[in-house]
């Protein structure tokens, strides 16, 4: 014996770990660590390897804590081994975490303070964080709450505060990881039913009808979601598993002292419908049905679905099963062709948002193409306006010239032959003078003339390039809006051929359910008329319990 198993030994811990081990070790180093890492350190620490053929096993032996006990066994499944955990458990109080999982580092800190302030409590359950492979935070689960978040609450159990009729919703706890409760319930309550997927639901539902159960809403604990959950192994297993479950506990146990009222006093059809509302079987509603009926009938249900729970075939179990996968493949399949519909439903849409952006966009450019055409006619008669003036200045420019030279020539003469043209005239030397200065402002006018048509010759070119570049956006508009128009066309048809797949798949789906009902109905009826024929008697009336 070992220093750590004396140890062990010796020392009386306050609460006892259970790590039920299979295949995981990828995880199990990070569940390990998220025990040693409690802030409470008054624990041991429970590790059973139910036969992995991976390397689990070696990697918990990397740990060295004296607090960790460590054990292998043949392959005999979670419940099995959470119960010889228990077994095994000297604490005050028992803690399972599932080898994928991990804990808050306060977790068993926090629940064991829950426990001193309410010291009637039997056990607790907790909020809990769903977190992928990786580690990596998903959502926040606030366990019943959850239930109900997309469903009609009223009437229902919605706002029950006895937790086993949420139960009867679904599993709200959602994993044996959520466990913490006194060692002492294990004396009072038989441990887990050799359930593969749903033995977790099956206990709590009986923890919670005999003991006193509270919730921390605190995530104190992290489950993690990855492809290889037990539940997501077979769907149809896990669901027919359920309804033996719910037959069995609906059968034995008297869920009326639950509900409002006096028992003499209760609303029946209130009663009826906040069941009808709230008992999930999943696929298995019409099992639940023909199970309850005939248990209802007294021929030793109870022992039967005992039995039935603890194999693993049967006829009754092959053929619910088949049906069941039909259903959820069903199902599934036109829950995909919705999906698919939605998808394409929503590109159409968008495609004809871009439709619509890109026909408001041509509008807008065939608009400021019209705006610039008017410039440009604006620019064009402008420009024929100067060049009427410049051709009017010209010729007024050309006669001032003439005019000037003449008067000149004129000037030339008389100052060259004698003394008297100097003395010419003043009226004479005024004209002359004002010729020169109207041929002066001709020639200015002139030069102002020639600057605005150049000016106008730059403003025509920018307007010629403009309208070319508005030609070239134009054309690509075009061509964007002949793809989006064909785009459209090959959605609308894509959309219509996934119609008429989701309605060949309805019909599909309502000749499974047909088929379904009128199977059961022959499984719930004609054994019992063939029973009582043979028997000559009439049928034993119900037991009470």
């Amino acid at each position: 014996m070992d220093s750590g198993e004396r140890n062990r030994r010796n020392l009386t811990p306050r609460v006892s770990v259970i790590v039920p081990a299979y295949n995981h070790e990828r995880f199990i180093g990070t569940t390990i660590e998220s025990v040693l890492a409690q802030t409470s350190e008054d624990w041991e620490l429970i590790v059973i390897d139910d036969g992995s053929s991976d390397g689990t096993a070696e990697i918990v032996r990397t740990f060295d804590d004296p607090r960790l006990h460590f054990e292998t066994q043949e392959n005999i499944g979670a419940a099995p081994t959470i119960n010889r955990g228990i077994e095994m458990a000297r604490g005050e109080f028992v803690s399972v975490l599932n080898s994928d999982d991990v804990y808050a580092p306060d977790r068993i800190e926090r629940l064991l303070r829950a426990f001193a302030d309410d010291p009637s409590l039997d056990a607790v359950f907790t909020h809990l964080d769903f977190i992928d492979d990786d580690g990596e935070y998903l959502r926040h689960y606030e366990g019943p709450a959850d239930l109900w978040r997309d469903k009609d609450s009223v009437p229902s159990f919605a706002n029950s505060e006895h937790l086993v009729l949420q139960l009867l919703a679904g599993n709200f706890v959602c994993t044996t990881s959520n466990l913490f409760c006194r060692r002492s319930v294990f004396d009072r309550l038989p441990g887990f039913k050799d359930l593969r997927y749903v033995h977790d639901h099956e206990f709590f539902l009986r923890l919670c009808y005999h003991l006193r159960v509270g919730i921390v809403p605190e995530a104190l604990v992290s489950y993690r979601i990855h492809a290889q959950n037990t539940i997501k192994e077979n769907e149809a297993q896990a669901d027919y598993e359920l309804a033996l479950v719910l037959a069995d506990f609906l059968s034995t146990h008297d869920i009326t002292r639950f509900l409002a009222g006096e028992p003499d006093a209760i609303d029946i059809e209130t009663a009826a419908l906040e069941l009808f509302h709230s008992l999930n079987a999943r696929s298995a509603t019409q099992l639940l049905f023909a199970l309850l009926t005939l248990s209802s009938q007294g021929v030793g249900m109870h022992e039967w679905l005992i039995g039935e729970m603890e194999a693993r075939g049967g006829r009754l179990r092959s053929a619910c099963t088949k049906h069941f996968a039909e259903y959820i493949d069903s199902w599934a399949s036109a829950q995909d062709a919705w999906a698919r519909w939605r998808e394409t439903n929503e590109r159409l849409l968008a495609a004809m948002e871009e439709h619509k952006s890109l026909f408001a966009e041509n509008q807008s450019t065939w608009s400021r193409l019209n705006e610039v055409n008017r410039e440009l006619a604006d620019a064009a008669s402008a420009w024929q306006e100067s060049q009427q003036r410049i051709a009017d200045l010209d010729a007024r420019l050309a006669q001032s010239l003439a005019e000037n030279e003449k008067l000149w020539k004129q000037y030339e003469e008389a100052r060259l032959s004698a003394e008297s043209e100097r003395a010419a005239s003043v009226v004479e030397r005024a004209n002359i003078e004002a010729e020169r200065l109207k041929s002066e402002q001709f020639w200015k006018e002139g030069q102002e003339a020639w600057k605005k048509v150049e000016e106008l010759n730059v403003r025509v070119t920018e307007l010629d390039r403009e309208l070319g570049e508005q030609l070239e956006r134009e054309k690509a508009l075009w061509l964007r809006h002949q793809e989006t128009e064909q785009k459209v066309a090959n959605l609308n048809a894509e959309r219509e051929a996934l119609a008429g797949e989701l309605t060949d798949l309805r019909r599909e789906h309502e000749q499974l359910l047909r088929s379904m009902a009128f199977k059961i109905g022959k499984f719930v009826v004609a054994p019992w008329s063939a029973a009582k024929r043979a028997l000559g008697r009439r049928a034993p009336e119900s037991d009470e319990r």
